[in-house]
């Protein structure tokens, strides 16, 4: 009896699916771990940027609010409110807002400390959210059109909308933007991602670590069956010529 001795390896058929099995495991893992700290990470720097956002809306109507009472029968400021606004952006708030816009409802700038832009239009989704009653908060780097006029700083700002309402009722007259200096947050962010990130990896790292050991040992013990079959193999073909 002839036995078909190339059909059996010595075992590297045996260890090259092991080392395929333990690559594609480790993809799979590492992919889905890496998706799950992305969407973790990013829910939560939307709900820091949306916490920024309602602050900054509280912020807005405290201060803007009581200025921008006249566009409720008005399209545009008087020059005494417009003075109110420059003294308040120059005075103590400029500690907070680096800049600051009202619009109209239908997305017509009515103020600006760039006076240049006062009565262009630029429609955005956000000030059709917040003429909706909705704030909103984003990074931005004054790159818009309405601040041509406007120096452009290698640092991010948060730039808010907020809904400005008539006095004592929840009709919105106008759009509250503010510009805020962005580094903290920025850098709250980052931290965040890094700590998700490092999260993530010491999780992972033993997962791979025990998957590559149970692959290894199951893969030991396929060679080592397979080495005594041979062997047996071999005793029995010797028997058979006997």
């Amino acid at each position: 009896m002839i036995w078909p001795f190339g059909t059996i390896g010595s075992g590297t058929a045996s260890l090259g699916l092991a080392r395929k099995f333990v690559l594609a495991a480790a993809t799979t893992i590492a992919v889905s771990m890496g998706l799950l700290a992305l969407a973790i990470t990013q829910r939560i720097e939307a709900s820091m940027m949306q916490t920024a956002a309602e602050e900054g809306a509280r912020f807005t109507e405290v201060f803007l609010g009581p200025l921008a009472q006249e566009l409720a029968t008005s399209r545009s400021l008087s020059s005494e409110s417009m003075k109110k606004l420059d003294e308040l952006l120059a005075g103590v708030t400029s500690e907070r807002m680096n800049l600051v816009k009202i619009w109209l409802p239908d997305a017509t700038l009515a103020y600006s400390t760039n006076k240049q832009a006062i009565g262009g239009r630029f429609p955005s989704p956000q000030i059709a959210a917040a003429v909706e009653g909705k704030a909103t908060g984003e990074f931005d780097y004054l790159r818009e059109p309405e601040n041509a006029g406007e120096t452009r700083l290698p640092t991010p700002l948060v730039e808010i909308y907020a809904p400005l309402f008539r006095t004592g009722t929840q009709e919105v007259i106008a759009v509250g933007e503010v510009y805020t200096d962005g580094r903290r947050l920025a850098a709250d962010l980052t931290s965040i991602r890094l700590t998700s990130a490092a999260i993530v990896g010491a999780v992972t790292a033993p997962m791979m670590l025990i998957l590559f050991l149970m692959v290894r040992s199951a893969s030991n013990l396929v060679n080592k069956y397979q080495s005594t079959l041979i062997q047996n193999m071999v005793e029995a073909k010797y028997l058979a010529a006997q």
